[in-house]
């Protein structure tokens, strides 16, 4: 995969700033690949789906998965057409940062039925509602990434699938937040796959392609 160093890093709180503590580091994304000594990585699989003992939610093959809320670093790779959502909080007891991150097939969220996609924003506005319980005030933020649509024809079902499944990350993020999350990084018109490394303590974003 190439990697891009050469990009500067950006922030994508410019808006949100208004929002989080002034002692709070929005967060980076940076658009390469992550320190290869990151210590303490959770590895979200998508393909190999939810894990009751180490807390991912999910619904099956091809679904979802949601990580549990930690300190721990985070990774999930190959999303394609999955989009993904990051939120991260500053704990009250610990002062520690705290994130979570999604990996979510929009076939899943939108034609497979009603009750997939109430199981899916049921497990996610619960994982943003126990994110804001367990942060301190104004310093919880999230983004979305990933999804993928048609450039050449926005009446194509892909770019419609995209188009709805962020909507629907946007309103489950809002609900709960008062507000909607940036997206910063989507939809992915490159060939292959990204890779969304979160070094957490940092509230830094390295995608790689």
């Amino acid at each position: 995969m190439e990697n891009m160093k050469n990009e500067e890093p950006f922030s994508p709180s410019t808006v949100e700033r208004t929002r989080l503590r002034v002692d709070i580091p929005p967060i980076v994304v940076q658009s390469e690949h992550p320190p290869d000594d990151l210590p303490d990585t959770l590895w979200l699989d998508y393909d190999d789906g939810e894990d009751a003992e180490k807390g991912i939610m999910g619904a099956g093959p091809d679904s979802y998965v949601i990580s549990p809320i930690s300190k721990q670093n985070l990774f999930s790779n190959k999303y394609i057409n999955c989009t993904g959502a990051l939120g991260i909080g500053q704990d009250k007891i610990s002062g520690e940062q705290v994130a979570f991150i999604s990996h979510q097939d929009p076939e899943f969220l939108l034609h497979k039925g009603t009750e997939a996609s109430a199981k899916f924003l049921t497990d996610m506005k619960a994982t943003l509602n126990d994110l804001v319980t367990r942060s301190e005030e104004n310093t919880v933020e999230v983004v979305l990434f990933g999804g993928n649509d048609d450039p050449m024809d926005p009446a194509s079902k892909k770019t419609v699938d995209y188009k709805k499944s962020i909507e629907m990350l946007k309103r489950s993020v809002q609900d709960v937040l008062g507000y909607e999350p940036v997206i910063i990084d989507g939809p992915n018109h490159l060939a292959g796959a990204i890779d969304i490394t979160v070094s957490v303590k940092e509230r830094k974003i390295f995608i790689g392609r």
